[in-house]
């Protein structure tokens, strides 16, 4: 990771809903003689909970020794170096184009995920995009965007 993530984390936690619970990590491994060749070694581990529960983890749910990318890459192409500026780019796009731009590297939803918990957009808005088509991770964020908002709301 050429950039500390710990600036990132920062901007990102700066766009998502507070209170929502959504924690995010992002993490190399030190290579040893026991896990030398592993994809988390090459890869590096970026994990998403949702509080205690992880919705999203990074090789672990997507990448095996036969992935192929679309760009041709194989399953060491892509790392969290790339989600990293994933995120950058994400981030440095205006709110209003956030439901619009298509994010070519995204491929594996983060930046869904990142749009379900985006302070920035309501959730009337995210349902009308999102549709019947979200991912099982998108939902439970969004559930737990109306759950919060129920909190809050006067009785």
């Amino acid at each position: 990771m050429p950039k500390r993530w710990s600036k990132l984390k920062s901007r990102v936690c700066g766009v998502l809903v507070e209170g929502l619970g959504v924690h995010l990590q992002c993490s190399q491994i030190r290579r040893n003689h026991n896990n030398d060749g592993a994809l988390t070694t090459e890869l590096g581990v970026f994990t998403v909970r949702l509080e205690k529960t992880v919705i999203w983890e990074f090789p672990a749910q997507f990448v095996t020794y036969w992935t192929q990318y679309p760009d041709g890459g194989n399953h060491y192409s892509y790392s969290v170096s790339d989600l990293n500026d994933l995120i950058r780019e994400y981030l440095d796009t205006p709110r209003d184009e956030l439901l619009t731009k298509e994010f070519i590297r995204d491929y594996f939803g983060l930046c869904q995920l990142l749009r379900a918990a985006d302070r920035r957009l309501s959730i009337r808005r995210l349902e009308q995009f999102f549709g019947e088509k979200e991912p099982t991770f998108v939902r439970a964020i969004l559930d737990a965007r109306r759950a919060l908002s129920a909190q809050l709301a006067p009785q």
